[in-house]
């Protein structure tokens, strides 16, 4: 699994930066600066938005496949356990997965996580190249459509890199949608085991004597689980 989301998002970049190739030899052919300027600016403007909305999606993508109620105790925060209001560290989460109904989650959770980070990869990775795409695409049909009217006047080589500019956009696009589409089941079946988990630990008639107090340890003051 690892393996195939190293391989798309490879091939991911290469297709952008593909399309980012034909973009700027399409602008440079036209032997126009100020649509060159404009395109360069077009794309600086599209990056951007495409960042904010990569982190505007990220907790969107952390709760797919996640069906909690209001009485729920435990609850998954993206790879993590939230026990009440309490966001585990790494040693307390360990020692939370470690006997839940007599069974030791750890290596499950483990699996899990790492299913969900490939998905979440490949969501973000191909939204973000099917919206690139796209947009190049847009530039491409503009511009082979502005070319193909002053064609007349000899210009016609802008309307063939337009088009040209149109066709890789599109190719890049699917790619995208292609990888996201791959993502997306990845994500939720992997977000559902881990709040499955965490619904287990919640309906387990063992857990009504525990829970996570602020008080002394071994080590001194800190959270720590009482049975």
């Amino acid at each position: 699994m690892k393996k195939i989301a190293t391989l798309i998002t490879a091939l991911l970049i290469a297709a952008t930066a593909f399309a980012q190739e034909q973009t700027q030899t399409q602008t440079q052919t036209s032997g126009s600066d100020s649509l060159k300027s404009s395109v360069n600016k077009a794309i600086e403007a599209g990056k951007t938005a495409a960042a904010t909305a990569i982190s505007a999606g990220v907790d969107v993508l952390d709760n797919l496949g996640t069906e909690e109620t209001a009485t729920q105790v435990a609850k998954r925060k993206g790879a993590k356990v939230k026990l009440d209001s309490t966001i585990l560290s790494a040693d307390q989460q360990k020692l939370f997965l470690s006997n839940i109904s007599g069974q030791d989650y750890n290596d499950l959770w483990a699996s899990y996580a790492k299913n969900a980070h490939t998905g979440k990869i490949l969501v973000i990775s191909g939204a973000t190249v099917a919206g690139i795409g796209a947009f190049v695409a847009c530039i491409g049909l503009v511009t082979g459509t502005v070319g193909a009217i002053v064609s007349p006047l000899d210009d016609a080589e802008m309307a063939k890199n337009g088009f040209g500019t149109f066709g890789s956009g599109m190719c890049v696009a699917g790619v995208g949608v292609i990888a996201a589409g791959v993502g997306i089941p990845i994500l939720v079946s992997a977000n559902r085991k881990m709040s499955a988990i965490c619904t287990e630990y919640n309906s387990a008639s063992e857990r009504i004597d525990k829970e996570l107090i602020l008080g002394p340890t071994s080590n001194g003051i800190g959270l720590a689980f009482r049975f």
